[in-house]
């Protein structure tokens, strides 16, 4: 078949793709692909499949019982792509609303209490203990330290962005990011 094991992205592969992409400081090219694996695997209600023609995002289907590790690539993109998540001694508050929704929320527990991003409309909100540490309109990676002191934010988009960050005290910053750049907030 045109999908074939010669050619076809592999879910194994994609669960893999963080990793590396984010080691070699690739944050907008892993969001792209992290979007368009989610959009084919929700676009296939109820299969996991394995490999995925990369063209069109059209599932080989040939196992009806399903492939976890693309279960697993959903749970992981989806985190990576809106939610926050902790890595090593920094949080990473993901602020790119999901399509189609208008209001979506994803928590962690951590030692300083519950993290919970929460993206509205047009803004994305960053609380830790029932406190709010920023608002952010825009899509932009937010990196804090555990405490939620921001550190900077990574451009996680294929072009340059502009971002308003507001802090508690109602301070305003527009930033401009490009892919793949680290901009610092303090």
């Amino acid at each position: 078949p045109r999908n074939s094991w010669g050619g076809a992205s592999q879910a194994l592969t994609a669960l893999r793709a963080p990793r590396w992409m984010e080691h070699y400081r690739k944050p907008a090219q892993l969001a792209q692909l992290m979007q368009q694996w989610v959009r084919a695997i929700v676009h296939v209600k109820d299969f996991f499949g394995q490999q995925m023609d990369p063209l069109t995002g059209e599932f080989t289907m040939t196992d009806p019982g399903g492939y976890s590790p693309a279960a697993l690539v959903l749970l992981d993109h989806v985190w990576r792509l809106h939610g926050v998540r902790r890595n090593g001694d920094v949080m990473e508050w993901n602020c790119r609303r999901p399509a189609n929704c208008m209001d979506a929320s994803f928590s962690i527990r951590t030692a300083s209490g519950i993290a919970l991003l929460r993206h509205l409309e047009k803004e994305s909100k960053l609380a830790l203990a029932g406190k709010t540490i920023l608002t952010v309109e825009g899509t932009a990676r937010i990196v804090t330290d555990r405490n939620g002191v921001p550190r900077h934010s990574v451009g996680v988009e294929d072009t340059e962005v502009e971002i308003r960050v507001t802090a508690r005290n109602g301070v305003t910053r527009v930033l401009h990011i490009p892919p793949n750049t680290i901009v610092p907030l303090s």
